[in-house]
């Protein structure tokens, strides 16, 4: 049910909630990348006890009653987890880091040369990424592509599907001339002829 709400948010189908959920996401990033987190939240907190405050205050007046709170039904609302949703999803986290774990281990111990230098490649390459862009600003990047993105593919999926399939071609293709010329080092060869005796 949560999961189809967030689809919802990111695929604007309704604009004035996602629009609403972006603004104030993005304005609390940029504001994270400005000011530092301590004064961020500080700052929230304190705008968020003065409205609190003041439509107490307000309600207070035009319901002519000083002990009548209007955040009473949230007071009195439980904070207590369902037990099993919480394990449900601490088994799916620890699922994944495990498989999470299992790649890592694959590539930095190199299971498969191929992958391995592919991977290598990935993490050059962000070198290059991370001395262009702080952490802030790639976050920010990242909301603005996970609320523009999909929009945009379920807009022009044919085109994108039919350019996408063209690349991986060539990337496969790349892939298996890169596997072939690495078949031939001697080293990598009998480790796996090794690996298939065993």
């Amino acid at each position: 049910m949560a999961n189809l709400r967030i689809l919802d948010l990111i695929y604007w189908r309704d604009p004035k909630k996602s629009g609403i959920v972006f603004g104030i996401t993005l304005a609390l990033l940029i504001c994270l990348a400005v000011f530092n987190i301590i004064s961020v939240v500080s700052y929230l907190g304190l705008f968020a006890m003065i409205a609190a405050l003041g439509y107490r205050t307000y309600a207070g007046v035009m319901i002519k009653s000083e002990h009548k709170n209007p955040f009473q039904p949230y007071l009195e609302q439980s904070l207590d987890l369902p037990q099993d949703r919480v394990h449900e999803q601490v088994d799916v986290f620890l699922k994944h880091t495990k498989d999470l774990l299992h790649q890592l281990r694959r590539l930095f111990f190199v299971e498969d040369l191929c992958d391995t230098l592919k991977f290598a490649l990935l993490l050059w390459a962000l070198t290059y990424v991370g001395a262009y862009f702080s952490g802030t600003a790639l976050t920010i990047l990242a909301f603005v592509g996970l609320f523009t993105l999909p929009k945009v593919y379920e807009l022009y999926q044919p085109q994108i599907d039919h350019y996408y399939g063209i690349v991986e071609s060539k990337v496969k293709q790349a892939s298996d001339i890169a596997r072939e010329q690495l078949d031939k080092v001697p080293f990598f060869k009998k480790q796996k002829t090794e690996e298939k005796t065993e």
